[in-house]
């Protein structure tokens, strides 16, 4: 039975020192924020990136439910070398907290998701610099017509929604939800996204509330019996005074 003996020669000095100069120089690639690193490169450790800067923002994004195209803010940055001065040519990396909130690509738009807020940070090189953005209602006020409305029972009324943006401009495409604090006095029914249709069933005082993304407004709507104040009969009418003025 023969043996096989496998002899194994030590590396020699000058190729131990490039694999180890090999391992340095991933490890300092690891350290970058997975950029390239050394002279000329992103992270150039002969120039190393010393800080990075939001130089433009904004900290909030009015936004409709759901969010639109363009429900959106730019943060810019900049990386930094030695003395301040600013690094050209070096990538920032975007990113955001929290994804259901707000969104972030690789040029800086942030997109609105959902009401709440979200921290935006912009890296490079392990250097880095942040802001918090604030997804808020794109709705202002919302204002309900009438305010106020004295009917009679079985009377028919039509309300009106109107919703406004923070500067005061009317928005359009708002969807409302109605409703009634009393079904049993009236019943209502949407007739288009901002109008709505209110049938007093008997007297009674109703409190209608217009909804929408958010905001809302609410006005108080009467109703009195319906019944003759007042009759005068001639010789081929009978002529009636009605609550609220109506003549029958």
């Amino acid at each position: 039975m023969s043996r096989c003996v496998a002899l194994v020669k030590p590396l020699p000095s000058a190729l131990v020192r490039v694999i180890a100069g090999a391992i340095v120089a991933a490890a300092l690639l690891s350290a970058c924020d997975d950029d390239a690193t050394g002279p000329g490169q992103a992270c150039d450790v002969t120039n190393p990136v010393y800080g990075v800067r939001l130089v433009s923002r904004s900290d909030t994004i009015f936004a409709r439910t759901p969010a639109r195209g363009t429900d959106t803010l730019t943060a810019s940055a900049q990386a930094l070398g030695r003395f301040g001065a600013v690094r050209a040519n070096t990538p920032i990396r975007f990113t955001s907290s929290d994804t259901t909130v707000a969104v972030v690509d690789s040029l800086g738009v942030v997109r609105a998701r959902g009401p709440g807020q979200a921290r935006i940070t912009a890296q490079a090189c392990g250097e880095r610099d942040s802001f918090l953005v604030t997804v808020a209602s794109a709705i202002a006020t919302v204002t309900v017509s009438p305010d106020t409305l004295t009917a009679v029972a079985g009377d028919t009324v039509i309300v009106r929604a109107r919703a406004t943006d923070q500067t005061g401009r009317a928005l359009t495409d708002v969807p409302f939800t109605f409703t009634v604090s009393d079904t049993t006095v009236a019943s209502i029914a949407r007739t288009s996204d901002s109008t709505a249709r209110v049938i007093f069933k008997k007297a009674g005082t109703v409190r209608v509330t217009a909804f929408a993304e958010g905001t809302s407004d609410t006005s108080d709507l009467t109703a009195i019996a319906r019944q003759i104040l007042q009759l005068d009969a001639g010789g081929d009418l009978v002529c009636g005074t009605g609550p609220v003025g109506r003549a029958y």
